[in-house]
Parts: structure tokens; C-alpha cells; sequence
């Protein structure tokens, strides 16, 4: 299938690594040659790039391309699937159940786009635009007024689809746009509003898809040229070799099989109370816990769950929900985290001097209780849609969340384990070394080399320690659209979409803080608003906590 994705540019870059990739110079007639294939060639409107920016390409593109599938990007913005550039078997496989991929929606902070547009641009030009749609395509007055109403445009003039829905989308846009040039007064003399037609496309892209049928997949767009691709994957190797570094006497110690048992950890780990009044960690000799034959889950919401966000509420409710018999579920907060662990000494100080985060204490939590109890660690903002394996919820093995492709390559983990989703018995190798390593990396800094510690701890632990591989390789790939839930809560619901997301995936992994609204702007539930209410219909969050 003839594929393509044009970038459009009007500068040098370094082009993505893939054949699907094709540059486009815009408004190559009114600038220096870069040497790359230009819009000034056949059927095309180069001369107008000042006013219509991107479509200029867009247009050059409809008139003189013939393939199967068409999409269009710049060259330091890109559709983003599974932590990679898209790619050609990722858009014909989407473009199986879908007839348009677009960015993910963009929220202005005004109430809606007219506010928006009357704010940073002329509102007597849109005034005009809708005219000519009123008078010329009368049939969408009501996708533009409902558009106008509600916050959410796409940015980028950035699609991909088959070619001849292409050529209808701008066959009707181009049609609308001469006519608006006939009528408004372009100020030339302002660089930033005589883009005017690329800023009427961004609006009209919506209006003309809400006209239709089509079943829309969104993407994520993310801003990035492609050589931060290749800086991110040395700066990852450089904190690798740092790492190691930092961490050398334990990486050694493992390698030669000289470990800590369970009595020399508890021996060296004196505990102590502080004021936890005045907002300091607090921790106290671990109790001896009894489990009475039940599976822990662990999750961490270090100020209880009275309260958390309701989004966290909705994710834990759904994890309480789909927990089998034989499991039972713990929530860790400053004040009951004496009751299961210690920490030593200049742990408690360096959180307390606010150098180690309330993130990156969990990190060191999750270590500790996954060490001595063993059991099941998730992360609080995880929603299950139904229980995950029974596998998950039996004596011995180890078990985490593994990708079936590589992830980005920015990544340390590449998707092979999640740090945030864990799962194996009480005493576990892995759970010892990311504790050792911690304790380890602590002691000796008072900073991070990056947010995602444990997965360079884990990966450490990956390369170094052959049963640690093996306990990861042997995990079967699982979860694959876990982020998939993510980028569509704000959306309406939809039934289809959501069973056909949760076929293969148990877990959906989300964020609190971006919650979308629980309906969109005609009052329709969106995919939050349905799950929330799903899971507080019958009961509340005080009932099982």
C-alpha cells in the first residue's frame, strides 16, 4: 500500500529514520532553496505560505499526489503511537477500524473557541468565514456553531487518512478559504495575524468532521524535533553509566552473591519517630503483619484517601472491585507506613530536607514492602476494567507489566517491565536489589539523575543479574493499549471503543493531574464521566476503605 507522511517544513531538520517520511519545503516560491522537493511545482499556491502556512503543502499535496494513504506533520511536530514516530504498519492497521487519525483535542482556557478567537485574533474575520459556510455549505451551520461553543480544536492542521477523504476535506476547505480572501483584508504587516488561513483551518478542520460519519482515532501529537530522539537515547545511556557507577559496590556484591539477608537489614535499620505534626516522615518498627493467607495489594496515597482526587477514588474503587477472594488490598499513608516499614536514617532525613519526593519515597516503599512481604504493587492512578490473571494472585513467580513491541528509545525500560505494576513473593532477588540500591543511591545523593530512578535501578539489575533477566524475559507480553484510556477520557463515550480497547488490556494507566469533565459541552457523558459514575453508582468510596 502507498503509504506517505509529508513533514512539512520551511527549514533544514533532521528528518525522521523512516522511508514512510517524505519532506515537504511550503512556500518554497517566496524562500531560499533548502534542496528539498517544494510546493511550487504543478498545480500549487506556494506564493500564498505567508497567509495559508501549512497549506500550502496541503493544497500542493490534494492536486498533485496520487497514493493509498496520505498524512501530514511538521517537521518539529509529530503523531506519537506506543512512545515512537508512527509508522506505516501502525496507520494501516488503525486505518482498518478508523477512517481519520487526528492529534489528540487541544483545551483552550477560555470557556470556548469563540472566546478564544476573539482574544488573540480578528473575530470580524470568522464572522466572514461563517457567512461564506452559511451561504456556500449551509448543511454544516450547525457543526460550526456547536464547534464555536465548545473548547476543543485541533492543532497543526495534522491528519492522516485515505487519500480521497483527503481531497473532500480539501476540496470543501480550499473552497471556502479563496472565498474568504475575497473578503477580509490580510494585515501584512503583522507576521502573527496574517497567518489567518492556517488559523481558520484549525477551527474548520472540526466543524467539517463533525459533519460527517467518520470514525475518528485520535492521536497523540507530541513537540519534538527528531534529533531530541537521538539526545534523549545518549542522555539515557550517559545515566545508565552513571548509575552503574553510583551503584557499583552493590552490583558487585550481587554478582558475587554476597547479600543482606532480612535479620541484617532489620539490624541496620534502627527505626525513629519525628513530630509528624509538623509534616515530617514518620517510621516506626514494622509490625508483625498478618495477612491470614490473603494476597497484599500495595498502593500508596501518602495522604490517605479522604482526600485524594476522585480520580484516584474511581481507580482504586475499580482495583477493590476486581480483587479476587484470596487478595485483599492496603493502602499505605504517612500514617499507618510505620506499621509495615522502616527506613534508615538518611532516608527519613533527606525527604524530611525535601530532597527525596513523596514519588520517589514510594519508590523506595514499594522496594521494601514487595521485599519483605511480597504480594502485588500498583500504582494508584491504574483503572482495572476487569481482574487481572489469577497468575497475579498466587505463591511464587514474579510477574509484571511487559510490552509486546519496544517502547520509545528514550526509555530505559523499553517497555520490558513496569516499576509500577509488580508482582512476587517475599524475599524476590529484584526487590532486594532496587532496596539495596536505593538505600545505596541515597546515601551518597542528594539529587536525582532522572525522575524514572527504579527503571534504571531495574535495569541494573536486568543486565547484570542473569535470574533477574530471566524472571523478566519469562513474563508473557501483556496490557497493550495502556495508555490507550488515557488519551480519551475527555471524549464522549462510547461503548464499541471502549470493549474493543479492553480486549487485550486489564489495566489502564492514567494521570490526576489533567482530569477531564465528566460531560462535554451538549452534556453527553464523557469516557471519565461514564466510569466514574460505573463505579459510585451503587456505592461510595467511604464503603470500602
Amino acid at each position: 500500500m502507498d503509504t506517505r507522511i509529508y513533514v512539512m517544513t520551511h527549514k533544514q531538520y533532521t528528518k525522521p529514520d523512516d522511508d514512510l517520511y517524505r519532506t515537504l519545503h511550503v512556500g518554497k516560491a517566496i524562500s531560499q532553496d533548502l534542496g528539498y522537493e517544494g510546493d511550487d511545482t504543478g498545480e500549487q499556491i506556494s506564493n500564498k505560505n505567508k497567509n495559508y502556512c501549512e497549506l500550502t503543502g496541503m493544497y500542493w499535496i490534494w492536486k498533485n499526489v496520487s497514493c493509498d494513504i496520505v498524512g501530514i506533520c511538521h517537521y518539529r511536530r509529530y503523531f506519537i503511537c506506543n512512545e515512537n514516530f508512527i509508522n506505516q504498519k501502525k496507520i494501516e492497521e488503525l486505518l482498518q477500524d478508523y477512517d481519520v487519525i487526528v492529534p489528540n483535542s487541544s483545551f483552550t482556557r477560555e470557556k470556548n473557541l469563540e472566546e478564544h478567537y476573539r482574544k488573540i485574533h480578528h473575530w470580524e474575520n470568522m464572522e466572514i468565514c461563517h457567512g461564506i459556510i452559511q451561504e456556500k455549505y449551509p448543511e454544516y451551520e450547525d457543526a460550526f456553531n456547536l464547534c464555536m461553543k465548545c473548547n476543543l480544536f485541533s492543532l497543526g492542521n495534522m491528519v492522516i487518512t485515505r487519500k480521497e477523504i483527503y481531497n473532500a476535506y480539501c476540496d470543501w476547505l480550499f473552497d471556502i478559504l479563496f472565498e474568504v480572501e475575497k473578503h477580509i483584508d490580510i494585515d501584512e504587516n503583522d507576521a502573527f495575524q496574517a497567518r489567518v488561513m492556517g488559523y481558520f483551518s484549525e477551527r474548520l478542520f472540526r466543524v467539517w468532521l463533525l459533519n460527517h460519519q467518520y470514525r475518528i482515532r485520535e492521536e497523540e501529537v507530541r513537540l519534538m524535533n527528531p534529533e531530541d530522539q537521538d539526545n534523549a537515547v545518549k542522555a539515557v545511556d550517559l545515566k545508565y553509566r552513571y548509575a552503574s557507577l553510583i551503584l557499583k559496590d552493590v552490583i558487585e556484591r550481587y554478582k558475587s552473591a554476597i547479600v543482606l539477608n532480612q535479620a541484617e537489614y532489620d539490624e541496620k535499620l534502627e527505626p525513629r519517630k519525628l513530630d509528624n505534626s509538623l509534616g515530617v516522615l514518620e517510621c516506626a518498627s514494622p509490625m508483625n503483619v498478618n495477612f491470614y493467607g490473603k494476597v497484599p495489594v500495595w498502593i500508596c496515597w501518602w495522604q490517605g484517601l479522604d482526600g485524594a482526587p476522585d480520580l484516584v477514588k474511581m481507580c482504586i474503587h475499580s482495583i477493590v472491585r476486581n480483587l479476587p477472594q484470596n487478595a485483599e488490598l492496603h493502602v499505605i499513608t504517612f500514617e499507618n507506613l510505620g506499621q509495615y516499614v522502616t527506613f534508615p536514617d538518611w532516608i527519613i532525613d533527606k525527604f524530611n530536607e525535601g530532597k527525596i519526593s513523596m514519588a520517589h519515597l514510594s519508590d523506595i516503599l514499594r522496594a521494601g514492602l514487595l521485599y519483605r512481604y511480597g504480594g502485588v504493587w500498583i500504582d494508584a492512578t491504574y483503572y482495572m476494567s476487569e481482574p487481572l490473571g489469577q497468575e497475579w494472585f498466587q505463591d511464587g513467580g514474579f510477574l509484571t507489566q511487559r510490552m509486546e513491541h519496544p517502547m520509545w528509545k528514550a526509555d530505559i525500560s523499553q517497555g520490558r517491565w513496569a516499576g509500577n505494576l509488580l508482582k512476587g513473593e517475599a524475599g524476590n532477588i529484584l526487590f532486594r536489589f532496587m532496596l539495596e540500591s536505593f538505600y545505596e543511591y541515597w546515601k551518597k545523593q542528594d539529587s536525582l539523575i532522572d525522575y524514572y530512578l527504579i527503571d534504571y535501578v531495574i535495569a541494573l539489575a536486568y543486565e547484570n543479574l542473569d535470574e533477574v533477566k530471566n524472571m523478566i524475559n519469562n513474563c508473557t507480553p501483556s496490557q497493550r493499549d495502556v495508555f490507550g484510556l488515557s488519551i480519551c477520557l475527555h471524549k464522549k463515550y462510547n461503548q464499541a471503543y471502549y470493549e474493543h480497547m479492553a480486549k487485550d488490556t486489564q489495566v489502564f494507566k492514567l494521570t490526576y493531574k489533567n482530569v477531564p469533565p465528566i460531560q462535554n459541552v451538549i452534556g453527553e457523558d464523557t469516557f471519565y464521566g461514564y466510569l466514574f459514575k460505573k463505579e459510585f453508582e451503587d456505592t461510595t468510596s467511604d464503603a470500602l476503605y
